[in-house]
């Protein structure tokens, strides 16, 4: 690679790193939308989150490190993710955002199958096969040939977080981190399994650099923004205490996961 061309690709992927870590301090609430709205109906009493009720409640000891960080990641988004969501909305015809997302979803195959094997759902992982394969082969990842099949519908997302939840961990006490957003220990700790499972997160020929690797996930996570602020204005409408209501969130939809 020629020093000019690094250097520009340098530039592109150092602003592009700030809105990475923007959105994914958001992208744990794009999917809470309905459960922020139960949740935020019980009192956030302390105490050990228990995956089995309703309404989980969340240990939460470090609430006023916790509180600075949210702030801190709230005005990111501001001021990062949503001009993001609406420059790609605007430059990016729908078709090939769809497109987009049917792409890196499908390649997120590795994860959600060893998810569903760590957890002892054989048939759930055979079917996670299915619709890759014929996903892959139809339409080469960018379109959903699957879901003319009822025997390989939609079926929820597993991660290891939820295998860690299913073999007996607790959930520990709830972190906010620094860019990152919302997790549990966990989470945390089964993150690490996800990042390993997910092949952008890979090295191998021809995807070796890592100004191609980080350009390629930088991607994934911007064609992500319209939802996630979406979803993130969701979690915090009419609630007097924000954070309040986005960590009840979290730990409703953890729990629903974790159950189904």
């Amino acid at each position: 690679m020629n020093p000019f061309r690094k250097a520009m690709l340098c530039r592109l992927t150092v602003a592009a790193l700030a809105t990475a870590f923007a959105i994914t301090g958001a992208s744990d609430l794009c999917a809470s939308e309905n459960a922020a709205t139960a949740a935020m109906k019980a009192p956030a009493a302390p105490g050990e989150w228990t995956d089995s009720e309703l309404t989980p409640r969340v240990s939460d000891p470090f609430q006023g490190v916790n509180r600075a960080m949210f702030g801190m990641n709230h005005q990111l988004y501001r001021f990062t993710l949503r001009p993001v969501a609406k420059g790609y909305k605007r430059a990016v015809p729908q078709p090939l955002q769809r497109g987009l997302a049917n792409f890196f979803n499908n390649i997120r195959f590795p994860l959600r199958f060893t998810g569903a094997l760590l957890q002892g759902k054989g048939g759930r992982a055979t079917r996670e096969a299915g619709r890759f394969v014929v996903n892959t082969i139809g339409g080469g990842g960018f379109f959903k040939p699957s879901d003319r099949i009822p025997e390989l519908a939609t079926e929820p997302t597993e991660d290891v977080g939820q295998a860690l939840a299913q073999w007996g961990f607790g959930a520990g006490p709830y972190l906010v981190l620094p860019l990152l957003g919302p997790t549990t220990l966990r989470d945390l700790i089964g993150s690490a399994g996800d990042t390993a499972l997910t092949p952008t997160s890979w090295t191998f020929r021809g995807y070796d650099e890592w100004e191609t690797r980080f350009a390629f996930q930088a991607s994934d996570l911007i064609r992500q923004t319209p939802v996630l602020v979406d979803g993130y204005d969701a979690a915090r409408a009419g609630a007097l205490d924000p954070y309040i209501a986005v960590r009840e969130a979290y730990a409703a939809r953890r729990a629903t996961e974790i159950q189904r």
